[in-house]
């Protein structure tokens, strides 16, 4: 049999996901023409050995629930799935300070955490973040002292290697 002369191939992965370290099995069934137009079924199965769910980029997800600027004070409030995703010991573990991307614009000129003077880009320099329940953040600066407020906020996984396409 060669590849052309396959008419359909169907595989069957009973499990779907591979979240825990395991055997697993894969089954294979190819249906194809002999030469005399007979339909004929081949079946076959793999079974391979799989450590577990490490990390996946469609299991990460952000939402900004509410921000604000009140008495100097710009707030947001955030909500993050998919930093911890595993217990294996190879797992990944996102940092919400150093993995996830927060971006803004502002009225007036500001020194970003990258020392650069800006109006849209990375964070002030003395931002701080604040854990606010399970899966939820509060990011806070006071910008009184800094004279400006932020119109817009960002907050993305871009900046993760392993999850650009």
């Amino acid at each position: 049999m060669y590849k052309d002369d396959c008419d359909s191939v169907t595989v069957n992965f009973k499990d779907f996901t591979v979240n825990e370290s395991g055997v697993y099995s894969l089954d294979i069934i190819y249906d194809y023409f002999d030469k005399k137009n007979n339909i004929i079924t081949y079946n076959t199965s793999y079974s391979f050995n799989c450590p577990g769910l490490v990390f996946s980029c469609k299991l990460l997800g952000v939402n900004v629930d509410d921000c604000y600027n009140k008495n100097g004070v710009f707030t947001a409030e955030f909500s993050v799935k998919g930093l911890k995703q595993s217990e294996s010991s190879q797992a990944r573990i996102l940092n919400i300070n150093k993995d996830l991307d927060y971006s803004l614009k502002a009225n007036k000129q500001y020194i970003d955490i990258n020392n650069f003077n800006s109006r849209k880009g990375s964070l002030p320099k003395s931002y701080s973040i604040s854990p606010a329940g399970e899966g939820k953040y509060k990011l806070t600066y006071d910008s009184k002292d800094a004279g400006f407020e932020v119109n817009e906020f960002y907050i993305n996984f871009d900046g993760l290697e392993e999850c650009r396409n």
